[in-house]
This record gives structure tokens, C-alpha cells and sequence, in this order.
């Protein structure tokens, strides 16, 4: 028997064409299916055809679909990988971060035939696995551009940065770690420069649908000059495990080839805490090209000098403040009111106030062309 499951336009065959214990998928290059099943007796055998430089992906209980087992589902599992014709003996390594508690796999295939994806799943609750077929050019493995072809003034940093080519980090359940399609990057410890195609980060579901609504306004007010929808709204409203608190300085930048917002934010890890003079915030720049094709971002710390007092007083932890201890959700919600007398306090702000300057990094950004 065989059959289509649309959209995925993968073909699942069973019968006995198939061994007993193994289901054989057909994967469409650039989709990706979520096959949730039981693994009998501790281990689940499937048989994936594809192509030889092709890079497959394997998520064991992970992704934005697994987030809602996250607590619910105890069990241990792994991935194993093995070529044609090979025994398990003969298992392909994963490319990069491997851990049997994430249960991520990928690698370029370095042959065509049928692959052996041995799943291994100690909890008799279901398992759920995210597999990803993708061609060379997939722009979750392609950026589409090349250093050559990007050209930067980085003076406003102080010292040369150098971009070069990273590779395709799948997103991890339960990490805080970067995670991106290959992608151009300079990054230092207190900026990051990226840039990569706009469909492969918008195939990469970062965030869930969160994150695709982001990226969906972010490009409605660029292109037809609408409105502009606050940060806390757009894509990098949330970085790594910081949330973003506050903002202000919001503003459009054009470029030759590209449009795009900045604005100061707030970020922080569970609170405030005790702020002090310096305030550190963060510099926010993410565009799209002209042509649709690329997403830019950057990223960089810069320190509020000599913010006002009332402005520290309003936001310190009440905690620090007057000795209180409000419940989480309670102090959540006092910083959420204080959004917009802060964010008045940013936009008043002297642009000598910040360190970096934020005229500096404008230049910077605007000094971004593409060729």
C-alpha cells in the first residue's frame, strides 16, 4: 500500500516490500516531516533514500513541535546513521553537536542509496523525530552570497572585523546557544555582524511561529512603509534566553541595497536586578535586501551613561528597592507598565549618552553594500 500525506509530499510505503521492523519514508529534498511513533522493544528502524552530497537532519524530540512535550515525555533515546549497505559498525558520524539528550543528527551523505536511521527510545510513550532532506543549495546550507560580495566600513568598531562563512547550526530544544542557516558573520564579544538568505531562516522556524510572524511584519513595513510594529514584535525580540524588556531609538535606516530598523533594547535574564549607572543595553539593527533575498542583523553592546536617577529607581528589582519580594508574574507585570516612561527616557536620551556611539554604528550599518 502506499500513499501520499500532503503537504509534506512524503510517501510513507509498508508492506512487504519492507522489513518487518522498518518503515521506509520518501522525503521530497527541502521538506521536512515529524513521524511520531512508538519504538517496540526500545529501537525503531526506518529507511530514507536520497542522493549523494544531500545533507540529511535528524531531531529526536525536538524542534518548535516538541516543545509541548517538553516535561510530559521521560525516556532516553539516540540516532545512528548507517550508509548503504553498511552494518552499524560501519555508523556515520554527525557533523556537529551530537548529544543523546537533544538527539540531533546531520551530515552531507556521502552516497546515493538507502540510508538506515536506527532509532533508539527507552519510554513506551511515543517519540517524536523531525527529519530534514536538503540539496547543496538549500538556503539553510547556502547563503546565497559570499564575502566577496558584501563590503563593510567597520572603523566604527575601532579595529578591522573579519567576516567569514559559518555553517548551518540546527535549532536545539532546551539550549541557549546560537543557532542559524550558513550564514556570513563577523562576531566578537561585544558585536555581531550576519547575514543569510531570508528563506533559509524562515525555513529554520526559530521560535516557532513567533518568530515567521516577526520576520512577516518586519517585511510588510520595509516594503510598503507601513507602520512599524514595536520590538518587542519583530524578529530579535528575544535573544538567545534574554528577553527584551525595554526599547527606544527606534528608527528606519536605508541602504543602498537594503531597508531595516534600529532601536536601543533592554535585554535581561529574569529581572533587572540591581541596575546601575552604567545601564547596559544593546544596539539592534535587522534589514532585508532589496531584492528579498537576504536578512541582516547586528548586534552590539553599548552602555547608558548618566542615565537619569528617577529612570534607575523606577526599574531597580523591587527586592533591592525596598526589601519587598514580589511574586515573578507580579514583577513581570510592574516592569511591563514602566514600558512606556522608559521607553520616553531612552528617546530623550543624548546620543552622547551611549558608548558606542549610536551614530557610529548608523554609519556602520549604512556603510553595508552588497554586490
Amino acid at each position: 500500500m502506499r500513499f501520499w500525506t500532503a503537504p509534506l509530499a512524503v510517501m510513507l510505503q509498508c508492506g512487504l516490500g519492507c522489513a518487518p521492523a522498518s518503515t521506509r519514508l520518501y522525503i521530497s529534498p527541502g521538506a521536512t516531516i515529524v513521524r511520531e511513533a512508538r519504538a517496540v522493544g526500545g529501537s525503531d528502524v526506518l529507511e530514507i533514500e536520497a542522493l549523494a552530497g544531500q545533507t540529511l537532519l535528524l531531531g529526536l524530540n525536538n524542534g518548535p513541535e516538541y516543545v509541548e512535550y517538553l516535561g510530559e515525555r521521560s525516556g532516553k533515546g539516540g540516532l545512528r546513521v548507517l550508509p548503504p549497505g553498511g552494518s552499524e559498525s560501519r555508523a556515520l558520524p554527525s557533523r556537529g553537536r551530537e548529544d543523546s539528550d537533544y538527539g540531533t543528527w546531520i551530515n552531507v551523505l556521502p552516497k546515493t542509496g538507502v540510508y538506515h536511521v536506527l532509532v533508539q527510545w527507552s519510554s513506551s510513550k511515543p517519540y517524536l523525530l523531525r527529519i530534514t532532506l536538503m540539496d547543496r543549495h538549500d538556503p539553510r546550507l547556502d547563503p546565497g552570497i559570499t564575502v566577496e560580495r558584501v563590503s563593510i566600513d567597520w572603523s566604527a568598531l575601532g579595529a578591522p572585523a573579519t567576516l567569514t562563512l559559518r555553517p548551518f547550526e540546527p535549532m536545539i530544544s532546551g539550549t541557549v546557544d546560537d543557532f542559524w542557516p550558513a550564514h556570513l558573520a563577523a562576531v566578537t564579544s561585544s558585536f555581531q555582524f550576519r547575514i543569510m538568505a531570508l528563506d533559509g531562516i524562515k525555513k529554520m522556524q526559530l521560535g516557532g511561529t513567533e518568530w515567521l510572524q516577526g520576520i512577516s511584519r518586519l517585511e510588510s513595513a520595509l516594503r510598503a512603509r507601513e507602520e512599524v510594529a514595536t520590538p518587542d514584535l519583530l524578529p530579535l525580540s528575544g535573544y538567545q534566553d534574554a528577553a527584551l524588556y525595554f526599547w527606544g531609538q527606534q528608527e528606519r535606516l536605508e541602504g543602498k541595497a537594503w531597508s531595516g530598523l534600529r532601536w536601543i533594547g533592554w535585554y535581561s535574564q529574569g529581572g533587572l536586578g540591581d541596575t546601575a549607572d552604567p545601564i547596559p543595553l544593546n544596539y539592534v539593527f535587522e534589514a532585508v535586501s532589496r531584492d528579498g533575498r537576504y536578512f541582516i542583523m547586528m548586534f552590539a553592546n553599548v552602555e547608558y551613561r548618566n542615565p537619569p536617577g528617577e529612570l534607575l529607581r523606577m526599574v531597580r528589582d523591587p527586592s533591592q528597592l525596598d526589601g519587598s519580594n514580589p511574586s515573578p508574574k507580579a514583577y513581570e507585570e510592574q516592569l511591563h507598565a514602566l514600558q512606556p516612561k522608559v521607553r520616553r527616557y531612552l528617546n530623550e536620551a543624548e546620543p552622547s549618552s551611549f558608548r558606542p556611539s549610536v551614530r557610529g554604528l548608523d554609519a556602520l550599518a549604512r556603510s553595508i553594500e552588497l554586490k
